[in-house]
């Protein structure tokens, strides 16, 4: 990959992971806020603040894996073994990594993985 595009998909990269990072602390401190109530008014209240809570917690969950997809792409760039799909070791395309520059997988592996013919 060249030069100029290899710094694209860093730049693009480290926002996202800036973005995640934002959020993630962003929801952590939300879910403290719900869950850090002096008393919920009654059972409804309490449902509810329980709700939000496992709601926001699972948002971050999402967004600390997709901060590890991230974080992983910048590894294999620092290893010139950015753009490589992890199974078939082909290129993967321009395109996809224009949409998802995280990609671990080229276009047919990764329909492998998503059918369940492909263990990840």
């Amino acid at each position: 990959m060249d030069k100029r595009s290899l710094e694209k998909y860093r730049t693009l990269l480290e926002e996202k992971r800036g973005n995640l990072l934002k959020a993630y602390t962003r929801k952590k401190s939300l879910g403290s806020e719900v869950g850090g109530k002096e008393r919920a008014a009654d059972i409804v209240d309490m449902a509810t603040d329980a709700s939000t809570q496992e709601f926001l917690y699972s948002l971050s969950n999402s967004d600390r894996e997709l901060l590890k997809a991230v974080e992983n792409a910048l590894t294999l760039m620092e290893n010139d073994d950015f753009g490589e799909c992890v199974e078939c070791e082909e290129r993967i395309s321009k395109k996809r990594l224009d949409a998802v520059p995280w990609a671990r997988y080229c276009v047919s592996c990764q329909e492998l993985v998503e059918t369940g013919r492909l263990r990840v």
